[in-house]
This record gives C-alpha cells, structure tokens and sequence, in this order.
C-alpha cells in the first residue's frame, strides 16, 4: 500500500480596482468540483461499505525499462473506526485489520505479523501510519470521514472532461493538478455517483509513472460485523515491529 490521492489546498484569489472587485476564476471547474462533492456525499452517508480495486503500477527496471505490477484490494469499512483489507498481487500478499485502537499487519509471504496500537477512528489512523511509519494507502482518501476535503486539499486546477465509460458505465471523466502529482477520477454518472476509475501520475519521478486502479464491486450495506474486523494470526507466523521512519523519509506531503 504505497500511493495515496494526495491532500490538497485551493487558492482563490480577488483582482481589486478602484471601481470594482473582481474575483479570479476557481481553480477547479465548477462542474467538477459538482461531481467530486457529490461523490463525496455519497461515501460520507455510508455508515459502512465495501469495494475491491484491481490496479496496476508502473515501477523502472535499473536498466531502465518501465514494467508495471498488479493487485487486487478488497475494502471494508465500518465508519468511524474499523477497516478490513486484502491485499494479492505480484509483489504483495498482505491483510490489514483496524479496528478501535488496535492495527493488525500481516505479510503473507513472509509469515510475519506486526500489532500496533493507533489512534481510534480512520482519519488519524491513517495519518498516523503515514507519519510515523511512511505507510499510505491507496486511495485511502475514500474512507475518510470527508473524502472532498481530502482529495482537494492541494489541488491547483481541475477540469471536468466529459461523460465517457468505464467497464461499460458512463462516468463523469475529472482531471486535477497538484505539484508532484497529477491525478484523474471517474466517477458513475448516477444518483451513487461512486467512483469507478483513479489514475495517478508521479510528476517527480523519471518518465512520469502512473498507478491505475478500476473500482468495482460497491456495496453501501455490507455485513460489517464485528467478526469482520477480527485477526488472528496464521500458525507459525512470526510477530514483529512497524519501523518507524526518520523525517526525511517519511511519506511525501503530496502524497500523503
């Protein structure tokens, strides 16, 4: 779990003359800043949901040469203080349990498991994981308590591209800057108004890598029971720590 939508901040600025004041135009088109609010309703009225993401990550060889790697997520979330996830992929076979003050971090490869206490609800918890440890999760942005503020708290510009689909549903297609990333977001052209499709370019890195994820499987009322948010770790796995990082090698600011 490493790229994250990152936060972002809007600038509005007035143009004053003597005779009138003028506000400048908003960085992000009106019709897009529409959309991505009402697609943050939607997931804040959730009391709980569900998701799974299939994405793919660009990452460059030392010889130069862009690969890219795959994996699935599964997402629960209870809000304000429970998360289930399943990671399987090229790289990684992973499972987080949060629920309360207490995160649980299985590596599945490596038969290891850590246990962390964490603050009790979604938002600090993640904050707190990207802080201390440099841990961010993909699109993670979509389980907190305010996902608009979360996504837009750096944006510089946004522009809203058109209706277009993804797996055969009509999304509106947004498009937003900030200053180490670029990131685009498709989001279902209906009263759910869920978001389908993320892509994320890394403006900082060589030859712009992208991660792409397509988000599918929404459910708004799932079993979210407390059995769903409990862990027990495999037969033989060996507990470890969290390593904490220094300060310069903490998550990037743009990319919480």
């Amino acid at each position: 779990m490493r790229i994250a939508i990152a936060r972002v901040v809007i600038l509005i600025c007035a143009l004053s003359t003597r005779a009138t004041t003028q506000t400048a135009p908003l960085p992000i088109d009106p019709k897009a800043d529409g959309v991505l609010r009402t697609m943050s309703q939607t997931l804040r009225n959730a009391k709980a949901f569900s998701f799974e993401i299939n994405d793919a990550t660009d990452e460059n060889l030392s010889n130069g040469q862009r690969v890219q790697f795959g994996k699935n997520v599964k997402v629960l979330v209870r809000r304000p203080d429970a998360l289930a996830c399943t990671v399987n992929g090229d790289l990684q076979e992973m499972q987080y349990v949060y629920r309360g003050t207490k995160l649980a971090v299985l590596n599945r490869k490596e038969n290891c498991y850590a246990l962390q206490d964490v603050p009790n609800n979604l938002d600090a918890m993640f904050d707190f994981l990207a802080k201390k440890f440099g841990i961010t999760a993909p699109l993670s942005d979509l389980c907190f308590a305010d996902p608009y503020q979360a996504m837009t708290e750096r944006v510089r510009s946004g522009a809203y591209l058109g209706l277009h689909q993804v797996n055969g549903v009509k999304c509106h297609h947004l498009a937003f800057r900030q200053e180490a990333i670029d990131w685009q977001i498709w989001i279902e052209d209906s009263d759910q108004a869920l978001p389908r499709k993320i892509v994320i370019t890394l403006k900082e890195q060589p030859g712009h890598p992208q991660y792409l994820a397509v988000i599918d499987k929404w459910n708004l009322t799932p079993d979210a029971a407390d059995s769903a948010f409990e862990f027990a770790p495999p037969v033989g796995a060996k507990r470890i720590d969290l390593t904490p990082v220094s300060t310069g090698d903490a998550a990037p600011s743009d990319n919480r």
